[in-house]
């Protein structure tokens, strides 16, 4: 049932998770979107409240998540789009992945009690990449495929127990804070070459297993900003910068919350919630009129872009 279907979104400590989460409602509303998110449940009601008060009232970023606080959300549809009806839902849930990925280890079994707590019975990750890399630790060897023991053993996991392939929205994340303000994203929220600066992340051995393991109708990739550039004068500038406490400490901070323009965060949502929609809709035309009449379906609806 649709009511059922759950949502990940993943990514290695510090590629911006929770400041994707919390202004992923901003960017729907933004988007004028047809999707909407409430939290489900006092304790992630009250976690997200703190989230989006340290975000757009404070202008700090968000703290990092842990695996065991994952919250739970209801996604909302408010209105009818590829045959649904208004209210169907969706559970997403937001999870670091195991450091274990940055050590090396490839087919360790935390990666399987990691598919079986956070992965199993979803139908859509939303997978962020850092483009800083702070993830790295120095004793790796940063020309390494660093990501290919987590993609590996990940995927070996999905195309072993899924029942499907799983649509999966890859998002190289923080792109304000590390492309010029003349750049195509800033202007328009568009980046070319998005595949080829993911496979610079990724390495080409894990780009390559992702394309190998996926048709392109699963896997889409998205270039995000939570926060947007600010105009000043006739110039774009990153809403990003770190402030000192008083005690010497620094945080990242955010010029002017109040002017958050996310970019590419309702895309990223949108394409899988409309690809498991979509694939959900083929799944009951197959099973009541035939698997050759479903394929004809499909096919009209990729000519006509829908």
């Amino acid at each position: 049932m649709l009511g059922e279907e759950r949502i990940a979104i993943l990514g290695l400590r510090g590629s911006g998770k929770t400041t994707f989460l919390s202004v992923l409602n901003l960017a729907l509303t933004q988007k004028n979107s047809p999707w909407r998110i409430r939290p489900v449940g006092d304790s992630s009601i009250r976690t997200l409240s703190q989230l989006q008060e340290n975000l757009f009232v404070q202008g700090r970023y968000p703290e990092g998540t842990q695996v065991e606080d994952s919250i739970i959300f209801l996604v909302e549809k408010e209105a009818k789009l590829l045959g649904l009806q208004p209210g169907a839902s969706f559970h997403i849930y937001i999870a670091d992945v195991p450091g274990e990925a940055v050590k090396g280890r490839s087919g360790s079994p935390i990666y399987h009690e990691f598919y079986e707590q956070t992965l199993k019975g979803c139908s859509g990750i939303i997978f962020l990449l850092d483009p800083q890399e702070y993830w790295l630790n120095d004793s790796i060897d940063k020309n390494i495929d660093a990501y290919f023991p987590l993609f590996s053993s990940i995927l070996a996991e999905i195309k072993e127990q899924a029942r499907e392939d799983v649509f999966i929205a890859f998002c190289i994340t923080k792109l304000d804070a590390i492309l010029p303000a003349n750049s195509d994203f800033a202007s328009h929220g568009v980046l070319k070459d998005i595949e080829i600066l993911a496979e610079r992340i990724i390495g080409r051995n894990t780009k390559n297993l992702i394309d190998n393991h996926f048709d392109s109708d699963h896997i889409s990739w998205f270039p995000v900003s939570s926060t947007g550039y600010l105009t000043e004068g006739d110039q774009k500038a990153t809403q990003f910068f770190i402030k000192e406490e008083s005690d010497g400490s620094k945080r990242y901070s955010i010029k002017k919350p109040s002017l958050l323009t996310p970019i590419g965060i309702a895309e990223a949502l949108e394409w899988i919630l409309n690809s498991v929609t979509d694939y959900s809709e083929d799944s009951r035309i197959e099973k009541t009129r035939g698997k050759k009449y479903s394929e004809m379906i499909r096919s009209i609806r990729k000519l006509f872009d829908r």
